[in-house]
């Protein structure tokens, strides 16, 4: 798979949801996505390790543009893992622009 390059400081984020059988429903964060191929990765990754008991869920999905923090940890994520083109984290990274 060819290495993602972060085109100015935009990308698609995910905004997540896990739900646990005992537990119940609660955010869990947020995806961070390089390009529309690494969503299509990311939707195949939840769906194969979902389960009865406990499994994730993709609440929104936007376009958003990217704090210079956010911008430099999805590089790292994107960079470290070939195969795992995301960043799942619970830091708010977006910039609210209106």
């Amino acid at each position: 798979m060819p290495t993602q390059v972060l085109m100015n400081n935009v990308c698609i984020v995910c905004t997540m949801e896990e739900s646990d059988r005992f537990m119940g429903q609660k955010a869990d964060g947020f995806v961070y996505l390089p390009s529309v191929e690494a969503l299509h990765a990311f939707e195949k990754h939840i769906a194969f390790h979902r389960s009865l008991e406990s499994y994730s869920t993709i609440l929104d999905r936007k376009l958003v543009a990217l704090n210079s923090a956010g911008i430099a940890a999805l590089a790292e994520a994107v960079e470290d893992d070939q195969k795992r083109q995301w960043l799942w984290t619970h830091v708010d990274y977006s910039i609210k622009l209106w």
